[in-house]
């Protein structure tokens, strides 16, 4: 688990304690209902202690994620279930901060000609991956800043490839599958604004979806 995430959900912890009872009967809870309940627990606090050990050992993730405030040392670790995680990986194996800062000047002198090479860019920001996470996710820099030093964050190409490198989850594709489930609802809305007579052009537009489908 602490593999794929050291801030796993609370379904991600049932579905391990239950194919761990699935495949090892004899560990199923003779007390529990659903005979798991106890190893849920056991793993929640596994994972606990061991972001208090990376937390020690200065990993970025989780020192980045450490609750604010004043208290006993190690009590302040963020829990996997408050708020969501600022996803904040360590540097690559052979990776420093120098070699990265580099890199980004690179990335940012190319942005500068009339035409960038995109697949360049592209690995330069895939290598500084790090390095932009630690500063935008840590130091919380304000926007005029962040265009400055990453320029092409905020071209159209690298938005969606730095979503997909957080989250893993392809932007425009999900945003399409979201407004696929909205559909039958805008169309409500635009029928009923077509039929108030003010909205001539929508109606037209309406009109040829009933004759392609219809046809």
């Amino acid at each position: 688990m602490s593999k794929i995430s050291v801030y796993p959900e609370r379904q991600h912890y049932e579905r391990v304690a239950r194919a761990l009872v699935e495949k090892h009967p004899c560990l199923r809870d003779l007390g529990s209902e659903k005979g798991w309940y106890s190893w849920f627990h056991s793993l929640k606090f596994k994972l606990g202690n061991y972001r208090q050990k990376l937390s020690a050992a200065g990993c970025s993730e989780v020192v980045i994620n450490k609750r604010k405030g004043e208290g006993l040392k190690g009590q302040n670790v963020k829990r996997s279930k408050k708020g969501e995680v600022n996803y904040c990986p360590d540097p690559p194996e052979g990776q420093s901060l120098e070699n990265m800062e580099e890199k980004r000047k690179i990335m940012e002198a190319e942005m500068r000609k009339k035409d960038p090479d995109h697949q360049f860019v592209e690995d330069l920001m895939v290598a500084t991956f790090s390095q932009r996470r630690k500063e935008i996710v840590g130091d919380q820099p304000l926007i005029a800043e962040v265009l400055s030093r990453w320029p092409a964050l905020f071209n159209e190409r690298q938005i969606k490839a730095e979503f997909k490198r957080i989250v893993n989850t392809d932007l425009l594709q999900s945003f399409l599958d979201g407004l696929d489930s909205l559909v039958p609802r805008l169309l409500e809305l635009y029928k009923s604004a077509a039929r108030s007579g003010k909205k001539q052009a929508l109606k037209r537009i309406l009109d040829c979806l009933v004759r392609d489908v219809s046809g």
